[in-house]
């Protein structure tokens, strides 16, 4: 029985019971597809006012009245932020009631912002105005909520989550052929432990990489843009299922029964999703936490479309790249080791 045999038993195994099997493949993909369209939705939302009398100012230059009036049309062009004209009679009020998060004044001097927001929210605020007057090239604002990842980072972040948990019990074949004794059969078979394991590696990460395509290939169809090309997720791709595959195979070789494996699964992946950025930026966190998080994967995954989306270079960033391999393979390594555990295990009984 060698690697290729093994992936088409696991496939004629699923095969046999059409409807879970269909179950098993499909409900991943539509929980991965409205979690990028609910992380997309719920980008930061400012309603800025402006106050434009500037344009009635006679000290204003023509050109300094054009820098004005580009950096209101770069505000307006901006993903989550709407802006207003308002009126200078009321923008006390307008401000304390809520029905602006800032209120901008253009004068002949520079401007000025109003704004009842935090010093942190406040402090974005005038670095983007005073970006926009020198570049009015439209930038993500993701920043401007505090304590949030922005949009590409929290999907990237719940994808890797989810498939942590669901490669888990994809691996859990492994699980039921130690229940069935189809394992103590592959004891007595030609193939090693590590073409057993690599076998249904194999088939995780074939069946995890197609749910990651068909959900980010239909999120591309519909034109949802998450701060991506679509080259660069299908690239990225690879490394998520890889990684996810490795998890749940590590995983199902620790336990002899799906529902502890599962659990197990859930527990772990929530824990480094945690300490990984997903919930809160690293650079936010405690000295401590963020020196534990350099263990979870998350947090690379998440530095890497960073790094992808500020464009500081070429995709193949060798470090990054390296790192999660590096972390596939120990995760591989130690589903294969424990697995063997098992083979002497199962022999001794």
């Amino acid at each position: 029985m060698n690697l290729i045999n093994i992936f088409n038993n696991n496939l004629k195994r699923s095969m046999n019971k059409r409807l879970v099997f269909l179950v098993t493949i499909l409900f991943p993909i539509i929980v991965v597809i409205l979690g990028i369209l609910a992380n997309y939705i719920s980008k930061p939302s400012f309603n800025i006012g402006i106050l434009n009398d500037y344009k009635n100012e006679q000290l204003l230059s023509e050109s300094e009245k054009r820098i004005y009036d580009n950096t209101i049309i770069a505000l307006k062009n901006t993903q989550g932020i709407n802006v207003e004209i308002a009126d200078l009679k009321t923008v006390k009020t307008d401000i304390i009631t809520g029905k602006y998060s800032a209120v901008i004044h253009f004068n002949k001097s520079d401007f000025k912002l109003y704004s009842v927001k935090d010093k942190n929210t406040n402090d974005i605020l005038k670095y983007l105005i005073e970006r926009y007057k020198k570049d009015s090239t439209p930038i993500d604002i993701s920043e401007l909520e505090e304590n949030t990842l922005g949009i590409l980072q929290r999907i990237i972040a719940f994808i890797i989550l989810f498939l942590m948990i669901t490669s888990t019990v994809t691996a859990s074949m492994i699980i039921k052929d130690k229940n069935s004794g189809t394992f103590t059969r592959v004891l007595y078979s030609p193939q090693n432990i590590k073409g057993y394991v690599l076998g249904n590696m194999l088939y995780n990460f074939t069946i995890t990489y197609f749910q990651y395509l068909v959900s980010i290939s239909i999120i591309k169809l519909f034109k949802v843009d998450i701060g991506m090309d679509y080259i660069d997720l299908v690239c990225l791709g690879i490394l998520v299922s890889a990684l996810a595959t490795s998890f749940g195979t590590f995983v199902s070789s620790l336990f002899n029964k799906e529902m502890y494996a599962n659990l197990f699964s859930t527990c772990i992946a929530l824990i480094v999703s945690l300490i990984g950025g997903s919930f809160i930026p690293i650079e936010k966190m405690p000295t401590m936490l963020q020196n534990i998080s350099i263990i979870s994967p998350i947090r690379w995954f998440i530095s890497f479309v960073t790094y992808v989306e500020e464009r500081k270079g070429s995709f193949f960033n060798m470090g990054y790249i390296f790192i999660l391999i590096a972390m596939t393979l120990v995760l591989s390594l130690l589903a294969m080791k424990f697995t063997q555990r098992s083979k002497y295990l199962s022999h001794n009984n």
